[in-house]
């Protein structure tokens, strides 16, 4: 089964951040991005960054595709 470009992309870049664990955006601008951490006091799960990312839908524009106010910096 071949992986969607989007999918192949977020591994790729994954994978060049996981040496370093470094949040720092690729300046792609094919595919939005959504950097999350979390202090060492808790086991982060997938979920929880999810969770945390959701209620943001409200601010995201489909049709533009770019920074909707409110968001940047969270």
């Amino acid at each position: 089964m071949e992986e969607a470009p989007g999918v192949a992309y977020a591994r790729a870049y994954s994978n060049k951040r996981k040496g370093d664990c470094k949040l720092i955006h690729s300046h792609n601008t094919l595919y939005g991005e959504n950097l999350y951490w979390g202090s060492r006091v808790w086991y982060w799960s997938v979920k929880d960054a999810v969770d945390d990312r959701v209620p943001e839908k409200q601010w995201y524009s489909y049709d533009r595709r770019d920074k909707c106010a409110g968001t940047i910096g969270r």
